[in-house]
């Protein structure tokens, strides 16, 4: 019966999933293949427009030389245009990934070399271009400059973040204190528009899910809901990227066997603590690989702001906690004291000012006076008596 509810259509779902790789406008995009086109005509009828019959072949045409070269430094200003606009589409959107600083880090580079390229040139002999090879090395510098900055770099970033990942003072939150950041509305609205550009985002929304059943929030997802929205084949917020297959597998065969057998899941004794496996993991995944990104990213400011917030928060009830400890350990006389009338009176006690403790002491040597020639003990027997009526004749 579990092997029968695992099985699952494997052919079915690599056909599916090659039918998208194919299909994906990014594979074949008719835009693409029309700008290929039309940015390489313009060379084929430089170079084949001309006669060749009537040079002997030993130079290149100088007509032709400079077609070439006003073709070429049309097309590089072209690219720094389009690199420039590039840029400030990408300054609109979420940059999650650095393609912003790529891109203006390489459009910045490709400004200073046509400054440098367009006069060598227009204004430099061709023989002195030719004999040093100035153009050549101009070239090879642009080329390196550009796989340095987008490629060489991101992969360097990339295996240093791997190495200090664990260690990275980036790294600051723990499960405890990204639940109480993502249960206020700034905080949760902020994380799910940087998992929206993320691709994270049914990790967002599978927590909130979670943690209401969890909970027991008025109006949570039942069982069978959350299965169908994040479990199931089907589930319109897959989590087959964000969790482990086995976790996922042992919820999926749960709820298939039950409806293999026309059983309803909500009439199981799940439990709040049912899918607290799965919460778990989604929090993991959120700590590990989203959290460190969006603390560099401009939707993640407030994350620092709450940290320190909740740290401080934390430290000040630590401190309360441990006065109000030692306190309740150690009671001086005049707290006694003060215990002691508000049990006897019934009323809160009295912050007693110097004048009134002069008096009290007053009221004590007399007492002690008094009963020193009497051999009657006094009316009220203690001093806190009389203090107390004066106190209540002063209320």
């Amino acid at each position: 019966m579990v092997n029968h509810a695992s099985t699952k259509p494997l052919t079915k779902q690599r056909a599916l999933h090659w039918l998208q790789v194919f299909l994906r406008p990014r594979y074949i995009w008719i835009e693409r293949i029309v700008l290929h086109i039309a940015w390489n005509i313009p060379p084929i009828l430089i170079v084949f427009g001309d006669n060749y019959t009537v040079y002997a072949g030993g130079d290149c045409p100088a007509q032709l030389l400079a077609s070439v070269r006003h073709w070429y430094l049309a097309s590089f200003a072209f690219m720094i245009a389009a690199s420039v606009a590039l840029s400030f589409q990408i300054s609109k959107v979420v940059d999650n990934f650095g393609l912003r600083q790529a891109f203006q880090t390489g459009n910045r580079a490709l400004v200073v070399y046509f400054f440098v390229y367009f006069p060598i040139l227009v204004f430099v002999p061709a023989e002195v271009v030719y004999t040093y090879h100035l153009d050549l090395t101009i070239n090879v510098a642009i080329v390196h400059t550009l796989l340095w900055i987008h490629i060489v770099r991101p992969v360097s970033d990339f295996f240093r973040a791997s190495r200090t990942a664990a260690t990275s003072s980036m790294f600051n939150g723990t499960a405890r204190v990204l639940d109480a950041f993502l249960h206020t509305p700034n905080g949760f609205q902020a994380m799910s528009a940087f998992a929206k550009s993320d691709f994270m985002i049914e990790s967002v929304i599978a927590w909130r899910a979670l943690v209401d059943y969890r909970n027991e929030m008025p109006g949570h997802m039942s069982a069978l809901d959350i299965y169908n929205q994040f479990i199931a084949p089907s589930a319109p917020f897959p989590l087959d990227n964000v969790v482990k297959g086995t976790i996922l597998k042992r919820y999926a065969i749960a709820f298939e066997c039950n409806n293999k057998y026309s059983i309803h899941p909500d009439d199981g004794e799940q439990g709040a603590q049912y899918f607290d496996v799965l919460l778990d993991a989604i929090v993991n995944k959120i700590l590990i690989e989203m959290l460190p990104r969006f603390q560099r990213h401009p939707l993640g400011a407030g994350w620092f702001d709450f940290l320190r917030r909740h740290h401080t928060q934390h430290a000040l009830d630590k401190v309360l906690d441990d006065t109000i400890g030692q306190a309740k350990q150690s009671q001086t006389m005049p707290t006694i004291k003060s215990a002691a009338i508000s049990r006897s009176t019934g009323r809160l006690a009295v912050i007693m000012t110097e004048g009134m403790r002069t008096s009290v002491r007053d009221d004590d040597a007399l007492q002690d006076n008094v009963t020193a020639h009497s051999e009657y003990p006094p009316p009220f027997g203690t001093s806190e008596s009389v203090a107390v009526d004066r106190i209540h004749e002063t209320q």
